[in-house]
This record gives structure tokens, sequence and C-alpha cells, in this order.
């Protein structure tokens, strides 16, 4: 190996970077001081700058250490410093019986979260480890209790490798930990893009004022409530969802696109409906021919019911307003499907294929 310790990365909407001094007061204020980010951390949340400040000072004369990497991550709209990916522990080959490896560690602002922000991050930094530093193994582990870091390994392309019970213990106790790794020569280095290669080709085509579209919804109910969205180019509310790309069945579509858009690990309960429908848009003013399967989601292992009756989140560039409506407010709303304002009391038993002109 030949290392060079922590260089400066740079992605579409980040700057990966080294440490100064002056972070110190975005440490305390953006992370450090907020104990809903420390929760599954190992060490205690920071009581005021003067606390960030001495760590920083701790860290910053290990940079001139060719084997200390850790990362302040700059979001670049506003240069501000919002987190912090680091490697916690090296392993390197000293011997012929064990492989160079890095297990990383990250944390970030909670204003951050949600938004593909951490594994864009962490794409880059097992992308420098592979590429630059020689390692062959990059692995991360969270607590159980905390699914949310591990939807962020996954997105950056690591393999759930097991549990280690009872091998953790942080500032909610002990726990078990499951451990996510990545290896340079299995062929899956993470890509620059955010989805994977072979899934970046939407099944649909436009022919002069027409189009075919083929995508999957979740039908997200809680207490007489069906989960609605709008976001910056819409006017009118509708389903979470999105398109199926070639190769893809819907069900992994639809599990997909909860986790891109909610950040959810939900789970189908059935395929409700095959949607033929054929409408105009109202954005876009094509004529469109679609196929749209309906499933109906299982919520209960997420943290969905506790961000509110209205909550913001952010993909990619897009804004997304989520709102729980009503049952009886649907038929009062510009909502679409509208088949949906009168369907939603009475889902059917088995899968049905219908047709809804507009």
């Amino acid at each position: 190996m030949n290392q060079s310790g922590t260089q400066t990365l740079e992605t579409d909407r980040l700057i990966l970077r080294r440490f100064t001094i002056e972070d110190a007061q975005d440490m305390y204020d953006n992370w450090a001081s907020d104990p809903e980010v420390t929760k599954f951390l190992t060490w205690p949340t920071h009581t005021g700058p003067d606390v960030s400040e001495r760590v920083l000072s701790e860290w910053i004369p290990h940079y001139e250490e060719p084997d200390f990497y850790n990362w302040a991550i700059v979001w670049k709209k506003t240069g501000m410093v919002i987190g912090n990916i680091s490697v916690v522990k090296q392993t390197k080959n000293q011997t012929d019986y064990i492989s160079d490896s890095a297990d990383i560690g990250y944390c970030m602002s909670r204003a951050f979260w949600g938004q593909g922000i951490m594994p864009e991050a962490l794409k880059a930094v097992i992308r420098f480890l592979f590429e630059s530093e020689g390692f062959y193994r990059v692995a991360a582990c969270h607590d159980i209790n905390n699914p949310r870091s591990g939807r962020v390994m996954e997105k950056a392309g690591m393999r759930e490798e097991g549990i280690w019970r009872g091998g953790g213990k942080n500032n909610s106790g002990i726990h078990d930990l499951v451990w996510h790794a990545i290896l340079r020569d299995e062929g899956k280095l993470p890509p620059k893009s955010d989805i994977a290669p072979d899934m970046v080709h939407d099944i649909f085509f436009i022919s002069g004022p027409n189009k075919f579209n083929y995508r999957v919804c979740a039908i997200i109910l809680h207490e007489d409530k069906i989960l609605a969205m709008h976001d910056e180019r819409s006017p009118y509310f509708y389903l979470p969802g999105g398109r199926v790309c070639m190769g893809e069945t819907a069900e992994h579509a639809v599990i997909r696109e909860l986790e891109e858009e909610l950040d959810i690990k939900a789970r189908i309960v059935r395929p409700l409906w095959l949607n033929q429908g054929f409408f105009n848009e109202d954005v876009d003013h094509l004529n469109y021919h679609e196929l749209c399967v309906y499933f109906l989601i299982d919520i209960s292992e997420t943290d969905l019911l506790d961000r509110g009756s209205r909550f913001i989140l952010s993909e990619n560039d897009h804004v997304h307003t989520f709102e729980w409506l009503d049952f009886d407010r649907l038929k009062d709303e510009y909502f679409y499907p509208i088949f949906l304002k009168t369907e939603i009391f009475h889902l059917p038993d088995q899968f049905t294929i219908r047709t809804e002109y507009e």
C-alpha cells in the first residue's frame, strides 16, 4: 500500500477536506451538540463549542500521518461543514493471512438527513480507499436499532455480512452490531451516479404528443389517512412511487422508490391494482398511456409516523412535501389518480386490473 492520508475529494454536492480549527463552531452547531445525532455514537454530545475545538485540536496534527483519514463534509452551496466521515480502524497486510481493510464511521447534521448526502460522501471515500490507497476491503457497522445507517451503507454498494451480537456499546447502551462491507475485486465499486448502472433506464417513450409510462405507486395508510406528496413541479397531490427501470420488477421498483423518496425500508403487503390510465398530464400536457401497479405497503417497522402530519424531504434537486390526507378529504383535493378518491374506501382483496379514462 502507498498511503497518502486525507486528500480533498469532491462530489456533485460535497467537498470532503481536512478539518481546520475554524470548523469548531459548525461542528458544534450542526451535529456534535445534537443528542439525536449522537444517540448511536460512541462519544458524548458536546456541551459547548470549546469541546468541539478541543477535539479538532487533537485531530489536526494527525493530518501529517499518511494513514490518517478524517474528512470534514462540506455542503458546496454554502461552504458549511455539515458532518464528518473517517477511517476509524485499519488492518494492514503485514502477514499472508489478512487483507488490507478499513472500517468507516460517519455522522451528519440532522437537517441534511434523507437527501442521499451521506451515501454520496461514503461512495467517494470508498472509491478513494480502493483506487488511490490500495485497500482491499472497506467495512462499516451500525447499531441494530439504527437501520437508517444501514441503508446508507447499502446505497453505497456495501453488502450486509452479519450481526455481532452484543458487540457494541454507544450512548444508547450495549447493542448488536450489523456489519456491511464491500471488496475491491467483487466488481461492485460504487458508481459515480447515485443510481446503479443497470437501473438508469426508466421504461417510457414519447411519440409526438403521446407518452407511454410504466410506473409503480405505494398505498401507505394510517388511521383512515393516506400518505400523498407533491413537489415544486406539480400543483396536485400524487402518491409516492416512480417509474420501473429496464430489467427491474415492479416489486423491486416500489421498494427502491420508497428508499429514494422517503428513506425507509418498507414491506409490500400485496399488490392491489394494475391501472391502465389514459389522460392528458397537467404539467407537460402530453397524452399519457400509463400502466401503474399499486401496492399496499406496511410501514410498521419504519419511523415514518414519527415525522408528523406534514414533512418535507429532498431527493437530488427536488423538494418533496408529504402529507397525510384524510380519505374524506380526497374528493375535494387536486389529487391523482382520480379513481382512488372512491376506491380508497374498499380496497380489493385480490389483484385487480382496471382502466381509467380522464
